[in-house]
């Protein structure tokens, strides 16, 4: 009995591991995607809704989701299935990524090279949008004007560009470029906070940049401020 017990851990560890390394290869496949096709795609940001109150839309600040099998998406191969080619399953994953990002509004891409990021943003906030890029909090500024604030993950299975922003310190550059211009910002100071601070995300008459993801543990907020340079 213990050896039988000892082996399905084993295969439920091997499950996870290969659940994990699949959701790892297609936010990074998403990741090429979406930087290939950004001077297609590139939204226009005269085109974005204009709001005022994103706290209204965003009662609580981001955090990871589960790690759930996403609707649409292939489930683990049973033992008893046929065997897919490598081909096959490339494609496969390839059509499921390609169809997953799809509506995305790319806005822009983020590049800090203190941590090595280098990523595309896309408009809002939710799962699927920060399961692959960065999210722009819709009601926040836009690069250049007021307050643009920014989410993204810091775990290892979903897109986690902001995690070790935690490392960034007074002076460091955050770049953004769009589809007509380039940004600089110099980070001017972090903090961490509850979930439902959501002054962070509050208009600022200057141009800044605000980036917001989980602590470890998920249970609060670590900010990031910069101003224009």
């Amino acid at each position: 009995m213990k050896r039988i017990i000892g082996a399905l851990l084993i295969l439920v560890g091997l499950g996870t591991v290969s659940y994990t390394m699949y959701m790892r290869y297609q936010a990074d496949k998403a990741n090429e995607l979406l930087i290939a096709r950004f001077e297609e795609i590139l939204v226009d940001l005269d085109e974005l809704p204009d709001t005022t109150d994103p706290s209204a839309e965003t009662p609580v600040l981001p955090g990871d989701p589960v790690e759930e099998v996403p609707a649409g998406e292939p489930a683990p191969t049973s033992p008893s299935a046929p065997v897919k080619t490598a081909e096959e399953l490339q494609k496969e994953r390839e059509d499921v990524v390609n169809n997953a990002i799809k509506n995305l509004k790319v806005i822009g891409l983020i590049t800090i090279p203190k941590i090595g990021v280098y990523g595309p943003i896309v408009e809002g906030i939710g799962d699927k949008s920060l399961k692959y890029a960065v999210g722009h909090f819709e009601g926040t500024g836009l690069p250049g004007s007021g307050n643009f604030a920014l989410a993204s993950h810091r775990n290892y299975t979903y897109a986690h560009y902001f995690r070790d922003i935690h490392k960034l310190k007074v002076g460091d550059e955050i770049r953004i470029k769009t589809k007509t211009k380039e940004y600089t910002y110099v980070v001017t100071g972090t903090k961490i906070v509850l979930p439902t601070a959501v002054d962070v995300l509050n208009h600022t008459d200057n141009a800044t940049i605000t980036l917001v993801t989980c602590t470890v543990d998920s249970t609060r907020r670590v900010i990031v401020f910069g101003k224009l340079k």
